[in-house]
């Protein structure tokens, strides 16, 4: 029996993506905007995966990929904890996206950052 049937579920996540440029060891990522363009780039598929609710996907884009998440484990487990409590009802939606370096310059190294609400009365 599901104790959380008919009960409002939340979870939020929130975790680190695409790490690039010279500090993260690409030499030749000299250029801020080619490399916050790179993160964005890399960390879409991730972003859909998550916002699908389809753990399976994000494994295997993490897999095909190689993103430099730090959260995947913790995003799979309450990917799938998501779905157990809520009888794969409920969605997960993005509250904020950014790259490290829209919020604090620091040379050319960029991370992509990002949080997401799951709710089942959203």
């Amino acid at each position: 029996m599901n104790i959380f049937v008919g009960k409002r579920l939340v979870i939020i996540s929130t975790t680190d993506y695409t790490h690039y440029g010279p500090g993260y060891g690409q030499t030749r990522a000299q250029n801020l905007s080619e490399n916050e363009e790179y993160a964005r780039t890399h960390d879409k598929p991730i972003l859909q995966s998550i916002l699908a609710n389809h753990p399976e996907q994000l494994l295997e884009t993490q897999i095909r990929t190689q993103n430099s998440m730090c959260g995947l484990w913790p995003s799979l487990i309450i990917m799938i904890l998501s779905k157990i409590l809520n009888n794969h009802k409920g969605q997960w939606h993005l509250l904020c996206y950014n790259i490290s370096s829209e919020v604090l310059k620091r040379g050319k190294d960029v991370c992509g950052f990002a949080s997401f609400v799951y709710s089942n009365t959203l």
